[in-house]
């Protein structure tokens, strides 16, 4: 009976520390990401007609650097603000077909992120790029 006891204690603290574990490593990974993806010019009090105004680089840089990290080729490239931040959505469709975006930050010209786009008019894309 006493070692059925241990046992199940034993179970109950490594669940519990697994447990701590992980929300420790999801908090850690929260907080890296969003510390990576801030941008180095806030759009706080400013509005969407000052954005060209404040914006350091210009569309074609921000498509060759996103180029260098999702080849293809670009049906749009938009000054935007994301998460209080001044970038440019430079949007992509891979030689296999993928629609990316691509976020590179206005004012020093890093990438901040990329990821999978579902365009809402793909059809008028397809007919632009050539869709195969």
């Amino acid at each position: 009976m006493k070692k059925t006891t241990w046992h199940i204690a034993t179970f109950i603290v490594f669940t519990c520390a697994m447990v701590a574990l992980v929300a420790a490593w999801a908090y850690a990974d929260q907080e890296f990401r969003s510390k990576n993806l801030r941008g180095s010019l806030p759009t706080e009090g400013h509005s969407r007609a000052e954005y060209p105004l404040m914006a350091e680089i210009f569309c074609p840089e921000a498509i060759t650097t996103a180029l260098k990290v999702v080849p293809g080729r670009v049906y749009e490239c938009k000054l935007e603000e994301e998460e209080g931040f001044l970038v440019y959505g430079v949007e992509i469709m891979t030689s296999g077909g993928r629609f990316m975006e691509v976020q590179v930050d206005a004012g020093n010209g890093q990438i901040l992120f990329s990821e999978e786009d579902k365009p809402e008019a793909k059809n008028d894309i397809c007919e632009k790029l050539g869709c195969d």
